[in-house]
């Protein structure tokens, strides 16, 4: 517990510096509150907050804030005429200072936290069911180097306050000074350019720390610490102690000396603000930088893996595992060993985490090489490829009429040999609203094209792993292998698509297709009993489109769920790929989106559910309006 005399110093230091605690909060404040009252705070998205111009002001003011209060803090108690009620206290010269620099320290990290609280406030509220992970490391990254950067700035106006007046003017020749060496090349003044951080470098998803800058800096800084500390100990001990320009009857060149001191810095500064403000312009379209890396490359006996080098050191877990995943896909599909599987860890996919070709596999780059999850993806992928393999590429040709039993067997696999953040549960959850909603057609379920118009397509993963369970339980784990092969019989007919398609191969397999879809039905209606509740609190909702001149929009009639939140997503016609669907964020109970890229005669919209105890998004069939 702190000691009584440094709660009595603290208390007397944070009453002196008030002023400063007042503007750093009016400050911090100010943006947040012109966001809810002059924007749309549902649409503050995270980006613009680590923008380099935003970061360039919180930075600028960082150094503002931290110069202006470190200048008067020690220097103040002479000037004023209390160091020495402060040395007939029975505290330490040194307590003194450790309790100025405490809560100096304290108030001047309120802006950054201010910084840091707002930005996560208005992501919280503008995030979409597309962000699964809320970004903590990107606001406590870009709210640290803020802080480390004040930490540079206080320490320094510590270690300048004892020139009194004459300490912007060393500042500012100090300023003068690192911009000359930089422009002369002399490469060591870049470590201790503080407004270096301002600029966000990004790998991936990730904001690099330029850990071997910010420890030059902090030593710097330490430096300058110790030097106010040092100076602080011996204040008031020199004859006149810097207060020669106080003296009641200056004589004629310590005037001259003044004037032309001041004139001196004010023209520094000037042409630092100048300076600083071309360099802001020149550097602000490049300033948020991607660094080039080289791809490396890992081989185990089934896999070739393709990653960033940087992610080397990270790439052990998923290497010692990597086998094991192959093996355990392998002994449920069978086969025999064929070459390594490549693996692509460098595309940053923004719809999936992974996909799969002929004989390779691409994981997103968002993945991470430790986490359980990547090995569950791993797994679903290598299911592809293997299942490609089993039919000679016979599934790829036609995959819109087996698309529900690719990725059915891949999703079964994923659940069963592997431990996935998404219980199987959640799967099945959104299958039985699919059942109690009456819209599991086989019709659908068999033609992906027909499915896609007209509802999500992605429910063929939790009604295709329903569909595979049914087939293993009629018939053996050995089934969905069996099907697989059927497709590569020479003899199969080769202009069979849709219904035709697996009930042929079915039959080649020797597995019951009649009997498989009716164990598939009698499990959904089993699934759709265990989860009533939850179905019940699904409401159904109605979307009503709606336009204004430039706009066109959905609202939502009925009352927004209590739990979860409400999507919508639009597409420009019903053959439209689902990468170009359009999801726009709500205002208030209406989805907008922008009328001039819907320029056809209609347009289609979809709303949903987004649960984070389901799968993935519970859609409303989907509705086309003539514009």
């Amino acid at each position: 517990m702190m000691p009584t005399a440094m709660r009595m110093l603290c208390r007397k230091e944070l009453r002196s510096i008030r002023p400063f605690l007042l503007l750093i909060l009016g400050f911090g404040l100010l943006d947040p509150l012109f966001v809810l009252f002059a924007h749309y705070p549902d649409q503050a998205d995270l980006s613009e907050w680590l923008e380099a111009e935003t970061q360039w002001e919180a930075h600028l003011m960082m150094f503002f804030f931290a110069i202006a209060l470190a200048v008067g803090l020690l220097v103040r108690e002479q000037d004023e005429g209390t160091l020495a009620f402060l040395d007939a206290l029975p505290v330490s010269r040194d307590r003194v200072f450790v309790a100025k620099i405490l809560v100096a320290s304290g108030v001047l990290c309120l802006y950054p936290c201010l910084n840091v609280a707002s930005a996560a406030v208005f992501h919280a509220l503008s995030r979409t069911s597309l962000e699964t992970t809320f970004p903590w490391r990107l606001l406590l990254a870009g709210g640290a180097l803020q802080v480390a950067a004040g930490f540079f700035w206080f320490s320094l106006g510590l270690s300048l306050s004892f020139l009194r007046r004459f300490a912007f003017l060393v500042l500012a020749l100090l300023f003068w000074a690192a911009l000359a060496l930089e422009e002369a090349g002399w490469t060591p003044i870049r470590w201790i350019n503080v407004f270096s951080l301002a600029q966000p470098t990004f790998l991936g998803r990730t904001w690099v720390f330029p850990r071997e800058k910010l420890l030059v800096q902090a030593a710097v800084a330490t430096a300058f610490l110790a030097l106010a500390w040092w100076r602080f100990r011996r204040l008031g001990e020199a004859v006149g102690d810097g207060r020669f320009l106080a003296l009641r009857r200056r004589p004629w060149w310590t005037v001259l000396i003044v004037t032309g001191a001041t004139m001196v810095t004010v023209v520094a500064w000037i042409g630092l603000l100048v300076w600083f403000g071309k360099d802001l312009s020149d550097s602000l379209p490049g300033s948020v930088s991607y660094p080039q890396w080289r791809p490396s490359r890992a081989t185990t006996e089934r896999y070739e893996f393709i990653f960033p080098e940087y992610q080397i050191g990270t790439m052990a877990p998923l290497l010692e595992a990597a086998d094991g995943v192959e093996a355990k896909v392998r002994g449920f599909l069978g086969g025999e060993d064929s070459a390594r599987i490549r693996v692509d860890l460098t595309s940053p996919l923004e719809r999936h985490a992974g996909l799969a070709y002929w004989k390779s596999v691409r994981l997103s780059s968002r993945m991470q090489p430790g986490d359980p999850e990547t090995l569950a993806v791993l797994g679903h992928e290598t299911v592809h490829v293997r299942l490609d393999q089993l039919s000679a590429g016979r599934l790829s040709d036609v995959f819109p009429s087996m698309r529900l039993f690719h990725e059915g067997v891949a999703t079964y696999v994923e659940h069963r040999f592997f431990a996935t953040n998404e219980p199987l549960a959640q799967s099945r959850r959104v299958a039985a609203v699919t059942r109690a909603r009456d819209e599991v057609k086989v019709e659908e379920l068999v033609d992906s094209d027909l499915l896609r118009k007209r509802r999500d397509p992605d429910l063929v993963y939790p009604l295709g792993e329903v569909f595979i369970a049914a087939l293993v339980t009629r018939h053996g784990d050995d089934a969905p292998a069996r099907v697989a092969r059927a497709l590569a019989r020479p003899s199969a007919p080769k202009d069979l698509v849709g219904l035709p398609l697996w009930q042929d191969a079915f039959q080649a397999a020797g597995c019951s297709w009649p009997g498989v879809v009716d164990e598939f039905f009698a499990e959904l209606d089993r699934l759709k009993s265990e989860h009533r509740e939850w179905v019940a609190s699904i409401p159904r909702l109605r979307g009503i489109f709606v336009k204004d001149a430039d706009r066109l929009g959905v609202r939502v009639a009925n009352p927004w769920p209590t739990q979860g939140f409400v999507v919508c997503r639009f597409r420009a016609s019903p053959e439209a790929d689902p990468r170009f669907y359009e999801s726009p964020t709500p205002s208030g109970d209406t989805f907008w989106v922008d009328r001039s890229n819907y320029p056809a005669a209609t347009l289609g919209f979809q709303v949903g559910i987004r649960r984070f105890d389901a799968s993935q998004v519970i859609y409303e069939p989907w509705v086309e309006v003539r514009l």
